[in-house]
């Protein structure tokens, strides 16, 4: 398998010496940029896709299993607003937080909000289950809806890693690998996510 690699890519010397037209072998593109920038997507997605694997079950199942025991349209409205909001910020406010922070600290603080946003499952579960749903409850879901916002725009760092490659085949490969990569770990992921949920089950006697 070849592509056509540019010679912007130069963190290797084998890669220096290509011209920008000429095909390589695919394994000469696996340098170290290219793999921590798959590995950096890869994550991400991981960890979203268990986001979004776990969110609609914990506000599904009713209190005395920890969730929140939301009626299916309810789910929908919170999962819609949280679609809708992310796309509306990310289209005006995208550009602006990578000019005023960079992209690294984007990435970053979109990592990093994996740490409240799953945090607040079992604070949001403990208060529900003594004093309901209540304000804090959705004060919570709206928190969420909001840093799961900021966690899409890590997304963005991985546009931007492609904006440096300057041929169309070698941007359509890197997006295969990292479509492949999640894919293959998507569904162990769901399972996994989903499986804690099932630690609870005397609570339903």
């Amino acid at each position: 398998m070849t592509m056509t690699v540019p010679k912007s890519l130069g963190s290797s010397a084998s890669l220096k010496d290509q011209t920008k037209d000429q095909p390589v072998a695919f394994r000469q593109l696996l340098i170290y940029p290219v793999i921590l920038s798959i590995t950096n997507y890869t994550s991400v997605a991981l960890l979203n896709i268990a986001l979004d694997a776990l969110l609609p079950l914990f506000l599904a199942m009713p209190l005395s299993a920890g969730g929140l025991g939301f009626a299916p349209h309810t789910i929908g409205y919170i999962i819609g607003s949280y679609g809708a909001f992310s796309g509306i910020l990310q289209a005006l406010l995208f550009p602006t937080f990578v000019r005023i922070a960079g992209v690294r600290r984007v990435f970053i603080t979109g990592v990093a909000v994996f740490l409240p946003i799953f945090a607040l499952f079992p604070i949001m579960s403990l208060n529900a289950r003594e004093f309901g749903v209540n304000a804090f409850t959705w004060i919570s879901i709206g928190s969420i809806i909001g840093l799961m916002t900021l966690m899409d725009m890590s997304y963005g760092k991985f546009i931007l890693d492609l904006a440096h490659y300057d041929t169309p085949l070698t941007v359509g490969c890197l997006i295969k690998v990292v479509y492949s990569c999640t894919s293959h770990l998507q569904h162990r992921t769901n399972v996994l996510s989903a499986r804690p949920m099932g630690f609870r089950r005397p609570l339903y006697q």
